[in-house]
């Protein structure tokens, strides 16, 4: 998705710009009252710090656009799931874990290379790979998992260039047993991209799924919103990835020419930054 698709902020008709205005109207509205604050304090209140935050990096419009297309533009639904998500922004301390970064998260999990950024699709998307096999069921408190995974998934949004507003996942299967299969972490994530990142997603690859994983994927499914099942697809061969993505953008483990990801800590110089 770009900003020139139809329901995107450089192409909207005369009924939606008329309810992206009435959105952020209503919006304000709900924080000003909440906050028991004039809609010119609002800048300063809890919520209204996390909501100029979150459009730092991007035209605000983007950004309630994404929800009023989640509830099919209606307005109380996408005012409500925007309030929910500030509120959520703050109590998990998301803008926190931002400034702090890595040093939020537990060095072992992140060294382990489980998921990470590199290089774009050829829709200019960045790309998120994910490999399964690196993720160990309690291996680590699932808090600091849900940890890394927020963090993951901001990267993204920072990530996006130009008119791209989603990323895209490779779910790398190889090598996966029942000890990978984490049924909360998964739930987790699906409530993360429906409840506080709704149009982010735009398309997950899955590469190397063994048979035991298709059982797993029956239970899933069914948790999955429609829209985002449509963005998933199973790959049978790893070239297939190539109607995707450019070898030079696919780490050498998926037959890419890209050099595999390593780790590699941030030095006390760029703590400092």
């Amino acid at each position: 998705m770009t900003h020139n698709d139809i329901g995107h902020v450089y192409n909207l008709d005369k009924t939606q710009t008329e309810t992206l205005k009435t959105c952020w109207i209503t919006l304000l509205e709900r924080i000003s009252k909440e906050s028991s604050i004039s809609i010119d304090e609002i800048v300063g209140s809890s919520q209204g710090d996390v909501l100029f935050r979150s459009v730092g990096y991007d035209n605000p419009d983007v950004l309630i656009l994404r929800w009023l297309r989640a509830r099919k533009w209606d307005v109380d639904g996408a005012v409500q799931q925007l309030i929910d998500t500030l509120n959520w922004r703050h109590e998990r301390g998301v803008d926190e874990l931002l400034a702090k970064g890595e040093n939020e998260l537990l060095i072992e999990e992140v060294m382990s290379g489980k998921a990470y950024f590199m290089g774009y699709d050829k829709m200019g998307r960045p790309i998120n790979y994910i490999h399964v096999k690196d993720h160990i069921k309690d291996q680590f408190p699932i808090e600091a998992t849900e940890k890394l995974g927020i963090l993951t998934v901001e990267t993204g949004q920072k990530l996006l260039k130009g008119s791209v507003e989603t990323g895209t996942a490779i779910l790398d299967m190889n090598g996966f047993g029942m000890n990978n299969m984490d049924y909360q972490l998964v739930k987790f994530f699906i409530n993360l991209f429906e409840s506080y990142y709704p149009e982010s997603l735009g398309l997950a690859l899955i590469i190397h799924s063994p048979l035991i994983f298709y059982s797993c994927w029956a239970i899933i499914k069914h948790w999955v919103d429609p829209v985002i099942q449509n963005k998933i697809h199973f790959l049978k061969h790893e070239e297939e990835l190539f109607e995707f993505i450019d070898p030079s953008n696919l780490p050498k483990r998926l037959h890419g020419t890209h050099p595999d990801y390593k780790y590699i800590p941030p030095t006390t110089e760029d703590n400092n930054m």
